[in-house]
């Protein structure tokens, strides 16, 4: 028989056994789980799904698009016809937009954003 054997209220492994007494924490595999899952109660709990990198690119569009969807798009293209001529076109006639462009930053400070908003900002626009 397959068994799970539980350490910390975590299945750290999966054996085959003749008998789930031969050693202690052994629980029978047929319930259901694997390895790295949670372990509460008898009940076996897959782990969360990793987080979704933020992207570190996405298209002047997808950036525009998303940034109007969230009522900011007024907001910053005020903010960037105060910057010097060349950030403008930059701004203007750029076809990708990076995350680490230094602009992004200048934006997010002049507006008051984290950096957190910045990313779900990047994420909303990647599934434009």
């Amino acid at each position: 028989m397959r068994a799970h054997v539980i350490e910390n209220n975590a299945i750290i492994n999966t054996i085959v056994v003749d008998s789930l007494d031969i050693i202690p924490d052994l629980v029978d595999a047929e319930i259901g789980g694997a390895i790295g899952w949670t372990w509460n109660d008898g009940n076996p709990t897959p782990p969360p799904a990793p987080p979704v990198p933020v992207p570190t690119e996405v298209t002047m569009v997808q950036a525009q698009q998303e940034l109007l969807a969230a009522g900011l798009l007024d907001a910053v293209e005020e903010f960037i016809a105060t910057l010097p001529r060349a950030d403008q076109i930059d701004w203007r006639y750029r076809q990708m937009v990076r995350r680490d462009w230094p602009l992004v930053e200048v934006v997010r400070l002049a507006l008051g954003w984290t950096s957190e908003q910045v990313d779900a900002l990047f994420s909303g626009a990647d599934t434009r």
